[in-house]
C-alpha cells in the first residue's frame, strides 16, 4: 500500500513541477509543435514513466526535467538572436509550398509533400485554384497558411463602398 501512495505522491508532484515548469518556459512551448519542442516533450514523457514507476530517484527525475526545460529556453533564447539557427535548428520559419499560382517542388520535395496533399489542404480551406494563390505556405504549427491573390479575395466593405460612391 505505501508503494501505491509513493506512486500517487511522485505522479502528483511530477505533473505540478512539469506544469509549472512549462508555463515558466512561455507560450510558445505549447503554442506551437516543431521539432525542438517534440524532442522536448518526448524526453520529459519518458522522464515521467522513469519517475512514475520509481525507475528513477524523484530528485533525480526533477533535475533531468529542469535540464531539459532549460535547454530547451536556451536553444529558443539562441534561435531569438541568430537567425540560422532557427531557421536550420529549431525548424520555426515556414517553407513556401505555392508561389504565384505554381506547385515550389524544393518546398514540396523538402517536406516531402505530395500534390494530393495540397490539394487537400486547399479543400480544407475552401480555395480550389493554385491559379489563385499568392503563397501558400507549412507553417511552423504545421498548418498551410494561404495568401490569395488580389483578384481571388473576396469583397471587402471598403472597396464595395468605393464602388457604390462612384456609381452615383
Amino acid at each position: 500500500m505505501d508503494e501505491i501512495w509513493g506512486l500517487l505522491l511522485r505522479i502528483v508532484l511530477f505533473y505540478i513541477y512539469i506544469l509549472v515548469a512549462i508555463r515558466l518556459s512561455g507560450k510558445r512551448s505549447i503554442g506551437q509543435i516543431s521539432p525542438h519542442d517534440f524532442i522536448t516533450g518526448l524526453l520529459i514523457g519518458d522522464l515521467f514513466d522513469d519517475i512514475f514507476w520509481g525507475d528513477q530517484p524523484f530528485a533525480s527525475g526533477l533535475v533531468a526535467a529542469s535540464v531539459l526545460i532549460l535547454m530547451h529556453l536556451i536553444f529558443a533564447l539562441l534561435g531569438l538572436v541568430n537567425r540560422r539557427l532557427d531557421r536550420q535548428v529549431l525548424g520555426t520559419f515556414p517553407v513556401v509550398l505555392i508561389k504565384d499560382g505554381k506547385l515550389a517542388w524544393e518546398g514540396l520535395r523538402r517536406e516531402r509533400t505530395s500534390e494530393d496533399e495540397i490539394n487537400s489542404q486547399m479543400r480544407l480551406q475552401d480555395q480550389e485554384a493554385i491559379e489563385e494563390i499568392k503563397q501558400a505556405a507549412w507553417e511552423p504549427s504545421g498548418q498551410m497558411s494561404l495568401l490569395l491573390k488580389h483578384e481571388a479575395r473576396p469583397v471587402q466593405k471598403s472597396e464595395l463602398d468605393q464602388v457604390i460612391k462612384g456609381l452615383k
